[in-house]
């Protein structure tokens, strides 16, 4: 077992330990679809309040730090010599507990 596989098992394994009533799970695509959103439940989560000043502040870090402004990126699992298939093999408890 390699280290990702370790530390995405581990992450399984303990992740409840922290209850919901404190944690939340982010998915990626839902983070970069609401940003500012995300922020706001991450505050409500820890019983704050976002401020003006907060959301001014969120909103001027999105607005100097563009998406693909310096390009984009494609990679596949051919361009590391890793099969895609055996990848899905290899994480699917972690897909299964986190991406579905």
């Amino acid at each position: 077992m390699n280290r990702l596989d370790l530390m995405l098992s581990e992450l399984i394994r303990d992740r409840d330990v922290i209850g919901a009533e404190r944690s939340m799970d982010v998915r990626f695509d839902d983070y970069m679809a609401d940003q500012v959103g995300v922020a706001e439940q991450v505050y409500e989560l820890a019983g704050e309040t976002m401020t003006d000043d907060d959301r001014t502040a969120i909103d001027r870090y999105i607005a100097e730090h563009k998406r693909n402004r310096f390009g984009r990126v494609q990679t596949s699992g051919e361009m590391f010599g890793v099969d895609e298939q055996d990848l899905r093999e290899r994480f699917s408890p972690y897909v299964h507990r986190f991406l579905n």
